[in-house]
């Protein structure tokens, strides 16, 4: 049984599974799980933080640097909302 089923409509789920499937070098895997758990919760930092990880792993420096500046760009964004 898959830990997502227990709790599909949590993140945390997803994102043990793809730390696991990290530490099995599974890094397509791993990236899917990330998303799920971002997908799920668009607010949390830890998915945001191990997709950064995979892309400077995978040599996308860019896109991890693309993935942070959205990341502040949404958050300033929630705090201006929230005045």
């Amino acid at each position: 049984m898959m830990i997502q089923s227990l709790q599909p409509n949590s993140p945390s789920g997803y994102l043990l599974a793809g730390q696991v499937q990290q530490a099995q070098k599974d890094s397509a895997a791993a990236r899917r799980s990330y998303e799920q758990a971002m997908a799920i919760d668009p607010g949390a930092v830890a998915p945001v933080m191990a997709l950064t990880r995979l892309d400077v792993m995978d040599g996308q420096h860019e896109r991890a640097l693309a993935r942070l500046d959205e990341r502040l760009e949404r958050r300033q964004g929630m705090r201006c909302c929230r005045l």
